[in-house]
């Protein structure tokens, strides 16, 4: 056997003049950030000793206090000394009436620690719920709008652009379809992201200078689209229109959002019957728990009256919780008891989790989380065979679990509004397995 070739040490070059002094030995480079006259670090590498930043993990902070507090002053990432009047704390967090002790106290059960007994009768109550109540609920409507025909024809993409083009392309139409894409209107699109689904609503309006975006996300992504939709809009907006959309972005926890508050920090036009514009709401892929706290701060926060009505992709029902969950009386009134809510999150999961099987033609959402919760590995192999559950008998109950969760949403939403609430199957399963699409809109 050869000898192992010692790896010849590089002398470093002198440190550039004007730029930090540190060596970055993985880069074989010095750091290229400039430093202050008379100093030779940057603020990043200025002491030897330092941790992550608590406003923000990306960047770090000197570990000494003097050198910590002075950082933490002036930090970029700091959250501001004052509340905006739009974020109230808890406002869309429901008061957990239908609790029957403190959520701390519901046992946590798992698929893994409840017996077969148990087990088969959660099954059985989801298929005889499914077949009852929500099977002929649902009816797959898979549309098109003409603003992305273009690039569904582009074969210049490859797969998971078009998975999005499609997506988006169903969603417009549907909101088309629903007489939701309104001139006049106040667009927010939840859970935000980039903003992908304002950018293409926007380039899909006839008269976008009537309407305005906003954008809600907790985090603030990389990559927006806010400008390139005010831009691209305005370029491609009929002649007879004064300019484009108008976008503000709000980072916010849902769970925290008053929204007819937030309607005041952006300028609302006044249409000539003295009205302020209708809101719609639409989302693609809200995240579980996200998805009823966007339907309390919609029907709570915002009066009934100005509310045009909204459109929620739905997806990850495996995040739903118990205490936010707001078809809760639903569930209860079928036979649920608390308790059984996260084995129920649990079910769901086993849609879309494909139990470990390799599955490269269906790239998932980038909100989407596949999750078997360990099932494979707290259960043997032997137990699904007893019970008679293969892997298609559990990939159907996680469906079905899916759409009874969604369901109780759509009863909640018809006890709460005099709204038309439905929902769809808006795409092909193997484009995305996250597919259903709730929509709530006036009557007639």
């Amino acid at each position: 056997m050869g000898k192992i070739k010692e790896k010849k040490k590089v002398e470093p070059p002198p440190p550039p003049e004007g730029g930090c002094h540190h060596y970055v030995e993985r880069k074989l480079r010095y750091c290229k950030m400039l430093v202050k006259p008379g100093a030779r670090f940057c603020g990043e590498h200025v002491s030897t000793t330092r941790s992550p930043c608590p406003y923000d993990p990306g960047h770090t902070c000197p570990s000494d206090p003097v050198g910590r507090d002075k950082h933490l002053s002036n930090c970029n990432s700091r959250p501001p000394d004052t509340k905006p009047h739009y974020l109230v704390t808890g406002v869309n967090l429901g008061d957990n009436r239908l609790l029957q002790s403190p959520s701390e106290t519901i046992a946590k059960t798992t698929i893994g620690n409840i017996s077969d007994e148990n087990l088969l009768r959660i099954i059985k109550l989801v298929q005889s719920t499914y077949e009852k109540k929500v099977k002929s609920q649902i009816e797959t409507k898979i549309l098109e709008h003409e603003v992305l025909r273009t690039e569904l024809c582009n074969d210049q993409y490859g797969p998971n652009v078009l998975k999005h083009h499609k997506q988006n392309s169903s969603l417009l139409g549907h909101l088309s379809n629903c007489s939701l894409m309104q001139n006049n209107s106040i667009f927010v699109e939840f859970g935000s992201g980039r903003g992908a689904l304002s950018y293409w609503v926007g380039r899909a309006l006839s008269s976008p200078s009537t309407c305005q975006m906003l954008l809600v996300d907790r985090a603030s992504p990389r990559h927006k689209l806010d400008t390139r939709l005010q831009q691209d809009v305005s370029e491609t907006t009929a002649k007879d229109d004064s300019g484009g959309v108008s976008v503000t972005r709000l980072r916010v926890d849902i769970a925290d959002l008053h929204l007819g508050q937030a309607l005041e920090t952006i300028d609302e036009p006044i249409t000539d019957g003295g009205m302020k514009n209708k809101v719609i709401g639409i989302s693609k892929h809200l995240c579980g728990v996200a998805t009823d706290l966007t339907l309390r701060c919609m029907i709570g926060t915002l009066p009934i009256s100005r509310l045009g009505g909204f459109m929620i992709a739905l997806c990850c029902h495996h995040r739903c919780v118990w205490s936010t969950y707001v078809g809760a009386d639903f569930l209860l009134d079928q036979g649920f008891l608390p308790e059984d809510f996260s084995i129920l999150t649990s079910i769901s999961s086993w849609a879309t989790c494909g139990f470990g099987r390799k599955n490269k033609d269906i790239v998932e959402d980038e909100h989407e989380t596949l999750a078997d919760d360990g099932d494979t590995v707290l259960h043997p192999n032997d137990r699904y065979a007893r019970l008679d559950l293969n892997e298609t008998a559990r990939e159907e109950l996680g469906r079905q679990t899916k759409r009874i969760l969604d369901y109780g949403r759509v009863r909640y939403l018809e006890t709460q509004t005099n709204f038309s609430v439905k929902l769809n199957y808006y795409i092909e399963s193997d484009v995305t397995l996250e597919n259903a699409l709730l929509i709530c809109i006036p009557k007639n």
